[in-house]
């Protein structure tokens, strides 16, 4: 009973502790008899002085105080105390079961005041919640007591349970997710999105051992990470690569020094998806201040994700003046753009590019010195070199070795030494001698290859229909306007669900084609009837946004039926058009590659985040691949394989290679069979076996056109 006592009356001075704490603060707020002390003017304070205004301050604090009542009071200081105090939980659990057991008592004294049945109440109650059921009563009413007791015992200590469970794994969340990273040469990614997966699994295939990847995550949102990942990435990636996630925000210094930022061997800042352009925009370019402020010495590589070429400047400006060895930018939604442009009159495109990204170190771009991969041409010029020189790779340039800038080219003639760095398509296999070089094969008599072949004819103007929107469409209709020839005709047809709330697009630039807008949705069939009331050779349908939700599913579910009306209105029309679509997810543009008829199925998430792990695997790829996306400098395209050899004559690949040089300037890195098959950096023991080049036989090439 005392001991009861004593916390009845530390409740009763918590409480009254609290009373005069809120009441302080009303009084803070409100003044001592309750005029308002804040946002008051100069005026208000000297009629305050003057006691002017006490009779209608007191009247409002009279209002205040009346319309909180004391349950309400009562009520909040529990839940502050509940919410703040980590004994809460446990401590208001405690006094409820001490309150039955007093209960108990009274009740076991009431019924049984002799204590014939029921000696000691007090002990017997405690027992009753302690260890239920054990007491066996002889009085009907004892042994109701004793059951209710047991009941409120029972569920007591589930209480407890739940309460020390959840705080047991808490602690080993709050360990494994807060505690300082004592690591170094570490990929730190300041954020998560879609992207990261990729990155991580090109990681895990360039690194050597078991490399560490450390993921910032921001809005408390860990755990949800944890799920993505082990979600998104293939349980043997991540036996290679060790992934941790922290807590925080990279613009805050102390979150920074908790994941050893100034250790880490690369930060890479990815964007955020569910942002607006501009707001992302912002996002980054706020990233990219903090890291120079907070890490200022900071020795490793930088690798930012951008939204537009002009986010990229800016972010190479701001870590231009950091210590940094390297500052990395991609706008992989901006080649994006550019590739789907390309894509759109070049069926299978897609398919190259996407197996070009991959992780196959046979059909990737990288580097390699010249004292590693062959010797003997020391002081000669590279144009001497050929593009089948190494074995099983394909040269393609060089880095220039005064601007560090790439050169795709086969024909330069600056002088090569031991450390010059060639630009190389497939990783390189022995070390040749120039005595074995591959490149350059003495033409045989009576080849098929077309050393006089005839210019290629222009192509003719097109007509295109795109439906859909991209929030950087004029960029992408200036670059598909690089890309055709001149007087192609393209109708762009969207609306609100598209994205796309007007037309307002600068077409400045514009000169090979005429751009025509029409507001309707892809995805009715009255909008597309009225757009074929043309006549088009190429039908375009961009990946569309879900209407009212998020899902991937209801996003490709609008791009399938626009493409069954597409089929259904060319049918009609007896157009032999060709139909390209965007799709979010792999498994429906799988589907749709079977059940409807599609040339091009394009995939922007896959490749946008190959686009993206090409920028951490390095900088010189990432340059490659900006290079080739876009009309600057060389393109990939597909050219038909008459352009090189006779219809069903017979050339070796490294013959096709040669003339493709000499004739184009064109670097030939793989073919596409007549039956689809690609072949991209055919083995060296290949290169000078003659092959019928069947017709639809295309050639992959690196072109200036």
């Amino acid at each position: 009973r005392a001991r009861i006592g004593l916390l009845a009356a530390w409740v009763g001075v918590y409480v009254a502790v609290m009373a005069r704490k809120v009441r302080g603060d009303l009084r803070s707020r409100y003044g001592s008899d309750g005029g308002m002390r804040s946002g008051g003017s100069g005026q208000n304070e000297e009629l305050w002085e003057r006691g002017q205004l006490r009779t209608a301050s007191t009247s409002v604090t009279s209002a205040i105080l009346a319309s909180i009542s004391l349950s309400d009071r009562l009520m909040f200081l529990l839940g502050e105390f509940l919410m703040w105090n980590p004994l809460a939980k446990v401590l208001s659990m405690f006094v409820i079961s001490v309150g039955f057991i007093v209960l108990g008592a009274w009740l076991f004294q009431l019924v049984d005041p002799d204590q014939k049945d029921a000696t000691s109440p007090w002990w017997r109650a405690i027992r009753g919640v302690v260890n239920p059921f054990e007491d066996d009563f002889e009085m009907p009413a004892t042994r109701a007591i004793s059951v209710l007791l047991s009941m409120v015992g029972i569920v007591f200590f589930a209480l407890v349970l739940g309460v020390v469970s959840e705080s047991v794994e808490n602690g080993v969340n709050t360990l494994g997710t807060s505690t300082k990273v004592a690591v170094r040469d570490h990929y730190l990614f300041c954020g998560y999105n879609s992207h990261v997966p990729q990155m991580i699994r090109d990681i895990g295939a360039s690194e050597k051992g078991r490399p560490r990847v450390i993921i910032m995550a921001h809005d408390n949102s860990q755990q949800d990470i944890l799920t993505r990942i082990k979600d998104d990435i293939e349980p043997d990636v991540l036996r290679r690569v060790r992934v941790f996630v922290r807590n925080g925000q990279p613009i805050r210094k102390e979150d920074l020094e908790r994941v050893s930022a100034m250790r880490a061997k690369k930060i890479v800042l990815v964007g955020r998806e569910d942002l607006q352009r501009q707001d992302a925009s912002r996002d980054v370019l706020g990233r990219a201040v903090a890291l120079r402020l907070n890490v200022p010495n900071f020795k490793g590589e930088v690798v930012s994700e951008a939204h537009s070429q002009l986010d990229e400047r800016f972010v190479q400006s701001i870590m231009g003046s950091t210590t940094a060895t390297g500052v990395h930018t991609i706008a992989a939604d901006v080649l994006l753009g550019r590739f789907a442009a390309q894509a759109i009159h070049q069926p299978g495109l897609y398919s190259v590019v996407s197996e070009m990204l991959s992780l196959n170190p046979r059909t990737g771009f990288g580097v390699v010195r010249l004292c590693d991969v062959t010797s003997g041409y020391e002081g000669l010029p590279f144009s001497t070199l050929g593009s089948l020189a190494l074995d099983n790779s394909i040269i393609c340039g060089f880095i220039d070795p005064q601007t560090k800038n790439i050169r795709l080219t086969l024909r330069d003639d600056s002088l090569l030494t031991e450390n010059s760095e060639l630009i190389v398509f497939g990783t390189p296999g022995r070390k040749v001698t120039r005595g074995e070089s591959l490149g350059r094969v003495p033409t045989v008599a009576g080849s098929n290859v077309l050393y006089k072949a005839k210019n290629r004819e222009q192509a003719k103007g097109k007509s295109i229909l795109i439906c859909g929107w991209r929030e950087d469409m004029a960029d992408m209709l200036n670059e598909l306007d690089q890309t055709v020839s001149r007087g192609t005709s393209v109708t762009v047809m969207a609306d609100e669900t598209c994205g796309c709330s007007d037309f307002d697009v600068d077409l400045t630039a514009i000169s090979n084609s005429r751009i025509r807008f029409l507001k309707g949705s892809p995805d009715r069939y009255e909008d597309l009837t009225r757009a074929f009331r043309g006549s088009f050779d190429h039908v375009v349908v961009l990946p569309l946004k879900a209407q009212g939700s998020d899902s991937d599913t209801e996003a490709d579910a609008r791009v399938l039926s626009s493409l069954v009306y597409v089929d259904d209105l060319a049918t009609k029309s007896n157009l032999s058009v060709r139909i390209t679509a965007g799709f979010q997810q792999e498994d429906t543009a799988e589907l749709a590659s079977q059940q409807i008829r599609l040339d091009n199925a394009l995939l922007p998430r896959v490749i946008s985040a190959r686009l993206s792990s090409q920028a951490v695997r390095g900088g010189v790829v990432n340059e490659i691949w900006r290079e080739l996306l876009s009309q600057e400098g060389r393109e990939i395209y597909l050219r038909s394989g008459y352009d090189f050899v006779e219809p069903l004559g017979k050339a070796s690949f490294s013959e096709v290679s040669q003339f493709a040089a000499d004739k184009y300037d064109e670097i030939v890195v793989g073919y596409i069979t007549q039956d689809g098959s690609m072949v991209l950096n055919p083995p060296s023991s290949i290169h000078h076996e003659r092959r019928v080049w069947a017709p639809g036989e295309r050639v992959v090439v690196l072109a200036k056109e």
